[in-house]
């Protein structure tokens, strides 16, 4: 499952930290804005931004769309993000004159090039400085993650190899990290278990390269890669995924509604495990399934507290554990359950 991490892994020597930033002062101010939810502030900011050098014009765009996805808005959404893709790759083309010259810097495509399709790499057809292909990436996964939410899969599919590639030769582990996750859900989305679970172990395997807020991110891709390992029929290895990610919650931010609802994750995952062994293994079937039942009445608690917000989890957390203490007394007399 781990297949093209170690081509990633050794890239480039010296690989950037963290996400890319902008430098511009109204595009940093939009940026804030749009991560503290001031839409209004974010789309005053990105007005501002000044139409040139190319690269403020790119994030101009960039930010236009995050602001226009906020928005519910996806057709302006979807232009902003294509032009601000179109702008990058035609600054990334080579002069008249130069088609037939090869670049300096060009390399053979690198495994993982190969194993998500041809030209996904920038190397094979752009000439860009390591930032605008940073930027360029940033903007394809944001659009990838657009046609998702879309169902437009194959598009998101597309894009998400395409951010990978650009990233592999430039990008930081956490964009990295960001974009094996993406290519995770789209196959999510898309029910496919086996392209699921190569892409979230890769998402994995990054979490462990990061520099900035290095347990959240581990905790993310050990839970989504329990959830995947439940729908590709391993729900013992789920269990332990799942246990992974409850303690990067927990040292992320022990108090926190991800956290809470980590508890509710494992408490799924040993349901599942538990049912897994129903027909064949009573007696570790009913010890599993007490076990989800108290993390279950553990994550209940906890994701009420939360009050609105936790509300739909907290009532997950109840139907699940009404079925797991129903699914128990199936396997062992009643007077016999501890």
């Amino acid at each position: 499952m781990t297949l093209g991490f170690a081509s990633i892994a050794t890239a480039v020597c010296t690989r950037p930290r963290g996400f890319l930033q902008p430098v511009h002062q109204r595009a940093i101010r939009a940026v804030k804005a749009l991560a503290e939810n001031r839409i209004e502030d974010a789309e005053a900011n990105v007005a501002a931004i000044p139409e040139t050098p190319a690269d403020s014009r790119i994030w101009k765009g960039f930010i236009s769309g995050q602001v226009a996805v906020v928005r519910g808005d996806f057709g302006a959404a979807e232009v902003a993000l294509v032009q601000a893709t179109a702008l990058a790759l035609l600054l990334g083309m080579p002069a008249v004159g130069d088609a037939d010259e090869p670049s300096p810097t060009a390399r053979p495509n690198s495994p993982l090039c190969g194993e998500v399709g041809a030209a996904t790499s920038q190397d094979t057809f752009l000439n860009l400085g390591p930032e605008t292909t940073r930027l360029l990436a940033a903007v394809v996964e944001n659009l990838g993650c657009l046609y998702r939410r879309q169902e437009r899969l194959n598009e998101a599919f597309c894009a998400h190899r395409l951010a990978l590639g650009l990233r592999r030769g430039s990008g930081s582990y956490e964009e990295l990290w960001e974009t094996a996750t993406s290519l995770g859900l789209d196959a999510d989305v898309a029910h496919s278990p086996k392209e699921s679970l190569r892409w979230h172990q890769m998402a994995v395997d990054l979490a462990e390269r990061v520099s900035e807020q290095a347990d959240q991110k581990r905790a993310l891709a050990w839970q989504h890669l329990s959830a995947a390992l439940i729908e590709a029929g391993h729900p013992q290895q789920a269990v332990a995924a799942a246990k992974t990610a409850r303690g990067s919650w927990h040292r992320h931010d022990r108090g926190g509604l991800a956290a809470a609802k980590a508890d509710l994750i494992l408490g799924h995952a040993l349901l599942r495990y538990g049912e897994s062994l129903w027909a064949t293994d009573a007696e570790s079937a009913s010890a599993i399934l007490g076990g989800a039942i108290d993390w279950l009445a553990t994550a209940h608690e906890s994701l009420a507290a939360f009050g609105a917000p936790a509300a739909a989890d907290a009532q997950s957390c109840l139907q699940l554990k009404d079925f797991a203490e129903r699914l128990r007394a199936s396997v062992v007399p009643a007077n016999k359950i501890a």
